[in-house]
């Protein structure tokens, strides 16, 4: 897989430069209080930036979702959020008006396109660890050189 770099939203979702500044920040307060680090760390609780796989890469023609964990038994919050792809959903700062939000439990899968008609977040886990295993693929005529 390879990153375009056509999508800015996917750069301030995976922006390494910022997880590193949490972790120091984190560190530096961990360091005054005595737990072992394992206790001490804060976990990072990245935003619910809505946007298509395929706004991530045009590779990303499918997306499938197998959830691991039991929302509410193995963590709290982390549901998936499918928004519809409608004028009013475009400003992030609005209420959303049309989509979906499918609670996660073990064993649910979950398949979409990766177009703009699936545009999708999960939103924060708020406590535990959400487990989830996922897969994106295409199809279409590979050619090999």
């Amino acid at each position: 897989w390879h990153y375009s770099g056509k999508n800015p939203l996917l750069v301030e979702t995976m922006n390494y430069t910022v997880l590193k500044k949490w972790e120091e920040t984190i560190r530096d307060q961990n360091e005054r209080i005595i737990f072992p680090s394992i206790i001490a760390m804060r976990p990072f609780r990245d935003p619910c930036i809505v946007m298509s796989d395929m706004e991530a890469s045009d590779d990303f023609i499918y997306h499938a979702s197998v959830f691991l964990a039991d929302a509410g038994e193995d963590f709290t919050g982390g549901a998936s959020l499918f928004v519809d792809n409608v004028p009013e959903n475009d400003i992030p700062r609005n209420k959303l008006s049309q989509g979906l939000v499918i609670e996660p439990s073990r064993g649910r899968v979950i398949i979409s396109t990766g177009g703009e008609e699936n545009r999708r977040c999960r939103l924060p886990t708020k406590s535990g660890i959400r487990a989830v295993l996922q897969v994106w693929w295409g199809c279409g005529d590979e050619t090999q050189e």
